[in-house]
């Protein structure tokens, strides 16, 4: 049979109770493991509704497993690390491939204890409390293909998704090992084992090719993925420099762009930029502004926004003044606009000594008195 042929034929998963303590887990594309402990009690309360997929492996496919998985991430792992178990005296190594946030809320509830337990009978003993054992449900395959583990890792549809940029890493590094044994292994093909579309195969690669400093924006949260895919945009079709790609991500973040905006204007840069009829730092930088619609996106967003928050504030007011707010119903509570104030003062701070080349003595001490106040008046109205 063609190794293509090979590739079309599912796996074999069998349905089993493991030990917890027996799973091994080593390097996967997720690096971000947020609320364990409310997936922990929900765990508890529900049961594990999706069993976690592991690979039962003999000595030889773990040892070729481990290696991939050191070539791959840059690690070191040993067998010697890995643990072993026996099934009539055979070698036994059960790898984790899928489920981890659910394998460490599982842990969770097994050192820790759910919150109701806890609170009612302290640490210990949750887990068999719930579950009768130690046990887990799994999916296991027996001595799946290293490679093929991977794939299965990339591919599974897990209910909280790996943050977009740790994916692409993950893509990069897999796709990139794979063609240092295949160079022709083409990227359609990638795409496919993956379960994702060619684009996003080429978005992720993309921008992994960005110098690090314009990947971190993204992993810090300073623009989303979308606006992130853009400037790698750039980067690989616009050929700019550092200064260049410092320009357009500041446009991108004080503009505050959607990502269907941001990309048009991208792509009518690069048409432009391509067909040799602008070249972005030949010009003022004011007047590029005008032309790319920037400054104009900025006003917009900015005052639409501020105006609909005054609007907000108004209608307060109004139904303060008309006594249909009063102490017991009034929106200034915890679930209030008091922590967005109190973020809005903070922000204005930052902002202040920026602003001292523009505004008079009298007008800054004025905005800073101001602050305090504002400040001493939501402290009242947080306690």
């Amino acid at each position: 049979m063609a190794k293509d042929e090979n590739d079309l034929r599912p796996h074999y998963f069998e349905s089993m109770k493991l030990p917890l303590e027996i799973i091994n887990v080593l390097p996967q594309p997720r690096k971000t493991f947020e609320e364990i402990e409310y997936l922990a009690n929900d765990i508890a309360q529900k049961n594990l509704y999706n069993p976690l997929t592991v690979a039962s492996f003999d000595r030889e496919h773990c040892r070729d497993y481990v290696e991939l998985v050191n070539h791959l991430w840059g690690t070191d792992f040993s067998m010697k690390k890995i643990i072993c178990s026996t099934d009539n005296n055979a070698e036994i190594f059960y790898v984790l491939l899928a489920g981890e946030r659910r394998y460490r809320a599982c842990l969770h509830i097994r050192d820790i204890g759910c919150e109701q337990c806890h609170e009612k009978f302290g640490q210990g003993g949750c887990y068999e409390r719930h579950f009768g054992d130690s046990r887990v449900d799994v999916r296991a395959c027996v001595n799946i293909l290293p490679l093929d583990a991977i794939f299965i890792q990339a591919s599974e549809n897990i209910h909280v998704r790996v943050p977009p940029h740790e994916e692409a890493k993950f893509y990069n590094l897999l796709f990139k090992t794979i063609r240092e044994t295949d160079p022709r292994y083409s990227l359609s093909k990638f795409s496919r084992k993956v379960g994702r579309s060619p684009e996003t195969i080429k978005h992720a690669l993309s921008f992994c090719e960005l110098p690090i400093k314009y990947q971190r924006y993204v992993e810090d949260g300073k623009i989303s993925w979308g606006i992130g895919t853009e400037i790698a945009r750039l980067h690989a079709q616009g050929n700019l420099n550092e200064e260049d790609l410092n320009w357009w991500t500041t446009r991108a973040i004080v503009g505050n762009y959607k990502v269907p905006e941001f990309r048009k204007i991208v792509s009518g840069f690069l048409f432009e930029k391509n067909s040799g009829q602008i070249s972005l730092f030949e010009q003022n930088q004011e007047e590029q502004l005008r032309r790319l619609g920037f400054k104009q996106a900025v006003q917009r967003n900015y005052i639409m926004a501020m105006h609909n928050f005054i609007h907000y504030l108004d209608r307060v007011c109004d139904l303060f003044a008309e006594g249909k707010l009063g102490r017991n119903d009034s929106p200034f509570s915890e679930e209030s606009p008091i922590k967005i104030f109190r973020k809005l003062i903070a922000t204005e701070e930052k902002i202040l000594p920026h602003l001292k080349s523009f505004l008079s003595k009298e007008d800054n001490k004025k905005f800073r008195r101001f602050l305090q106040k504002a400040g001493r008046t939501l402290s009242r109205l947080e306690k």
